[in-house]
């Protein structure tokens, strides 16, 4: 089943708007990022199968922020990893066609 990687995300207080940004990865080393003070949450397309886990690292970010858990980077990444494994094993896949580049 294919969801819709939606536009806006929001976590309690916090809201994530969904882009592409090239380069991330060869520019700063990472695969996405969350910026709490602009609310933009991005994803280096071309990362292609490690969208869906980059993406959902970065919610768990954003659930950590909002609830204060204090999550280093290591659990965040367990987090997300487990998350990820756990929708492909329900049959759910991301569609990123309504996201666009910044």
């Amino acid at each position: 089943m294919k969801v819709k990687v939606p536009k806006e995300i929001k976590i309690g207080t916090y809201k994530g708007f969904v882009k592409f940004r090239e380069h991330i990865k060869v520019d700063d080393g990472y695969r996405g990022a969350y910026n709490q003070r602009t609310g933009e949450l991005y994803i280096d397309p071309i990362l292609l199968m490690l969208r869906d886990r980059t993406l959902l690292h970065e919610v768990v970010h954003m659930i950590s922020f909002n609830y204060e858990c204090s999550w280093n980077e290591d659990d965040i990444s367990r987090m997300a990893n487990g998350l990820a494994e756990f929708l492909v094993q329900l049959g759910i896949e991301f569609d990123w066609s309504e996201i666009e580049g910044e």
